[in-house]
């Protein structure tokens, strides 16, 4: 699967994912929300605490429970999962779980970013305050630099998309647009058309194999006559005709190859994390997990003030 950050990294990440504000000095949404894994491949069990709860909120109330209350809470929401009530969670029902868990965590996401963009507390965000929140930490330099100055354009216009009442200002509603620009058909467009605009390098309205994985970068090369880069580029490939490419013409052109790209992946993230969990979780190695497997991994899918303080060490976690 394609990852979406690959093509968010060209529209700097600045307005519309996790990862808002990733050069800010003083205010970084990933130091609130936690990566899987760190630098070096260090697992992070805050992570799947957030996924499997459903937020930094929900997360951070089992860290003030000792284990017994924590169990007892985490028993509530297992029964819940567990949505055909067989007394087992599924694969199947863990998935659909996380989805939604990963749905709310985005919209905490947006939430946050909110309160920090509306400095005057008016509970609307001014576009003068949209675009400091974003653009303020840079130096005069850096804003002069030509994809600077376009990539502010660009906010300006998802912006504008997102001001449905044209008031100069966005709602919480519609600050989700310019979180998550799939969240409008408004937003989702003026998105498609900047990603196109980066992408396509020769201007002929698609974006070929190679000019996406250049990824906006007209300075790239591809040796193709290098054995190690030339199967990197067949996987690549294969993967950009499934995920992107659906007639197959070598290009990604249009809305419907494309608009699966900024859209966020629910569903495979929630894949993933499933297959993570359970892997760690299921001690009879059946594919699904009993309520006492859960229950026994209190660290890995909740957490509690003991585990938080580092009491419980599983050597598939160190």
């Amino acid at each position: 699967m394609i990852n979406r950050i690959t093509v968010l990294c060209i529209t700097a990440l600045f307005a519309h994912s996790l990862g808002a504000n990733l050069n800010h000095e003083d205010v970084k949404a990933f130091d609130m929300f936690p990566q899987h894994y760190h630098d070096g491949g260090q697992h992070d069990p805050e992570f799947d605490h957030t996924a499997f709860l459903g937020g930094i909120k929900a997360a951070e109330e089992f860290e003030h429970l000792h284990e017994p209350q924590a169990k007892e809470q985490l028993a509530k929401i297992i029964h819940k999962v567990d949505y055909n009530k067989n007394g087992v969670v599924e694969k199947e029902e863990l998935v659909a779980h996380l989805r939604e868990s990963l749905r709310k965590i985005d919209v905490e996401a947006a939430e946050w970013q909110f309160d920090e963009a509306d400095k005057d507390k008016n509970s609307l965000v001014s576009k003068e305050e949209y675009m400091e929140y974003n653009f303020g930490y840079m130096k005069d330099e850096e804003r002069e630099e030509k994809q600077t100055q376009e990539y502010m354009t660009h906010a300006g216009n998802v912006f504008e998309a997102a001001d449905r009442d044209k008031d100069g200002q966005l709602s919480r509603h519609e600050y989700l647009c310019v979180h998550n620009p799939s969240n409008s058909q408004e937003t989702e467009k003026v998105e498609l058309e900047y990603i196109i605009g980066v992408m396509d390098l020769d201007k002929d309205g698609a974006i070929s194999f190679l000019e996406w994985l250049s990824e906006g970068d007209e300075e790239a090369d591809f040796d193709l006559e290098d054995p190690e880069e030339k199967q990197f580029l067949d996987e690549e490939r294969l993967i950009f005709e499934e995920e992107v490419d659906h007639n197959r013409d070598g290009y990604a052109r249009g809305f419907q190859e494309l608009v699966n790209v900024i859209r966020p992946q629910y569903h495979f993230e929630a894949k993933d994390e499933a297959e993570h969990l359970i892997e760690l979780a299921d001690s009879d190695t059946n594919d699904e997990l009993t309520y006492q497997e859960i229950l026994d991994r209190l660290d890995l899918f909740a957490g509690s003030i003991e585990s938080h303080k580092g009491v419980f060490h599983h050597e598939d976690e160190l």
